[in-house]
């Protein structure tokens, strides 16, 4: 028989099968018996090699696992882009699917702010808890300002929570930029 396929079962352990049925010349149709196991509903790979491709997603946010304190295998971070037009003071929410914890927050400006007086941009945990300090985003196309501090008192964000970024200027209009918020899933 031909190599054996492995993949992780629910419980996380690794499991082995032969894609050819015991006839020795039937392939792998999609539904496969595996011992008390049965693989369903595998497709075809999409191109040669990459057999868990899901399309234009292969992998999302919602299959990274949790990051447990002191793991040893270590874990994916989630990133989020809000995208802020320029004169859009005020929130910018994204409701969270599953709890989270902040690592990291940068600010694109995505146009010339260098005109905008005082505009700032901070992240909150819903609508009043800062996150991080109010970065400046009075500065040229493509700078990047990066928080400079994160409070671990709100960093936590809740499953259906609300992930706030606020964008603010003591001139009539705000800046432009792409905000970029990295955090892992944590239970």
């Amino acid at each position: 028989m031909g190599d054996k396929l492995r993949i992780y079962d629910t419980k996380g352990d690794l499991q082995e099968f032969d894609p050819i049925d015991a006839g020795g010349s039937n392939a792998f149709t999609g539904n496969q018996a595996m011992g008390g196991y049965k693989l369903t509903g595998v497709g075809a790979p999409t191109i040669e090699g990459d057999a868990l491709s899901k399309g234009d997603a292969v992998l999302v946010g919602t299959e990274v696992a949790v990051v447990a304190d002191s793991n040893v295998i270590g874990g994916i971070p989630v990133i989020h882009r809000i995208t802020i037009a320029a004169a859009a003071k005020g929130a910018h929410n994204v409701t969270l699917t599953h709890k989270e914890r902040v690592i990291d927050v940068w600010i694109i400006c995505t146009a010339d702010n260098s005109g905008v007086t005082g505009a700032t941009v901070a992240s909150r945990n819903g609508a009043t808890n800062a996150i991080t300090n109010a970065m400046s985003g009075v500065g040229t196309d493509n700078a990047i300002v990066r928080a400079g501090t994160i409070a671990d008192a709100y960093y936590e964000i809740a499953a259906d929570g609300t992930l706030n970024v606020f964008t603010d200027a003591t001139g009539a209009n705000g800046g432009a930029y792409e905000v970029c918020v990295l955090s892992i899933r944590v239970a």
